[in-house]
């Protein structure tokens, strides 16, 4: 057992340093840490990576930014937080779109989801037995709300059965269908990759990025949130992905944020 100063904080280090919080820290301290930093500086050795961890006291309210100091992946998706709590995963989501409507972006602003596991949890072995995400359903009710287009990506086959059914199922959820600007399937061109989607849905964000600036991009998959996703340098600086939400910076230049759901 380790019994070294630093060791002592990691129980809170995936509950409360990795934190989504972030989001509600005035930009200037987002873009400038160093300027606010106060007394508190951790070096820590965790799973295989080294992190410096700063924390931040605004209003009696302590906030932590963590850099990491351990190359990423070539294609520079970046690890910005995770978190077990659903609260706090969805409030990063929505501090994120409402900050985007104030943003300038050169295209306006839309979000994507996934649909299984991240908008419906389905029933491991009941076919028809399904039940609303939460976080999920947030970050969807808060688009709708604001008139922020929203898209569909699911790697369920492309038919007009399986869209209708697909449409049942959300309306059922409580999702309004009228607030979504488009929904893609994939193609059986697309199955034959056997790869989970991932072209598919890579392909779909670039057409989708033609026209709009992707806020948001939330899945369950790592092959829904990452551009390189046949690597393993970002799943593999995330110990364990069962009930964790994880923040990531993608390389994609159509997309400003990606979200990781827990694995269904």
């Amino acid at each position: 057992m380790c019994h070294h100063r630093h060791c002592a904080i990691m129980p809170k280090m995936m509950e409360i340093i990795w934190v989504v919080l972030l989001t509600k820290l005035p930009r200037s301290v987002v873009e400038r840490p160093y300027m606010r930093v106060v007394r508190r500086k951790w070096i820590v050795p965790f799973y295989g990576m080294v992190i410096v961890v700063h924390k931040f006291r605004i209003e009696s309210v302590d906030y932590y930014i963590i850099d990491n100091k351990k190359k990423m992946s070539s294609t520079n998706d970046k690890l910005l937080w995770m978190t077990s709590q659903p609260k706090r995963a969805a409030m990063v989501g929505v501090n994120l779109l409402h900050r985007a409507q104030q943003w300038n972006l050169k295209k306006p602003p839309c979000v994507v989801f996934d649909v299984d596991a991240t908008l419906i949890l389905n029933h491991p072995s009941k076919e028809d037995v399904f039940k609303t995400q939460k976080v999920g359903k947030a970050l969807f009710q808060y688009a709708a709300q604001n008139n922020v287009p929203i898209y569909l990506l699911t790697a369920r086959a492309k038919s007009q059965w399986s869209k209708n059914y697909l449409v049942k199922q959300l309306q059922q959820s409580g999702y309004d269908m009228t607030k979504v600007k488009g929904i893609y399937m994939q193609a059986k061109a697309w199955i034959d990759n056997q790869d989970g989607g991932a072209v598919f849905k890579k392909a779909a964000r670039e057409k989708i990025g033609q026209t709009h600036t992707i806020v948001v991009n939330a899945g369950d998959r790592w092959s829904d949130v990452v551009t390189a996703h046949k690597s393993d340098a970002l799943p593999n600086q995330v110990p364990y992905t069962d009930n964790i939400y994880v923040g990531i910076k993608p390389a994609e230049s159509h997309t400003l944020y990606s979200m990781k759901f827990p694995d269904e």
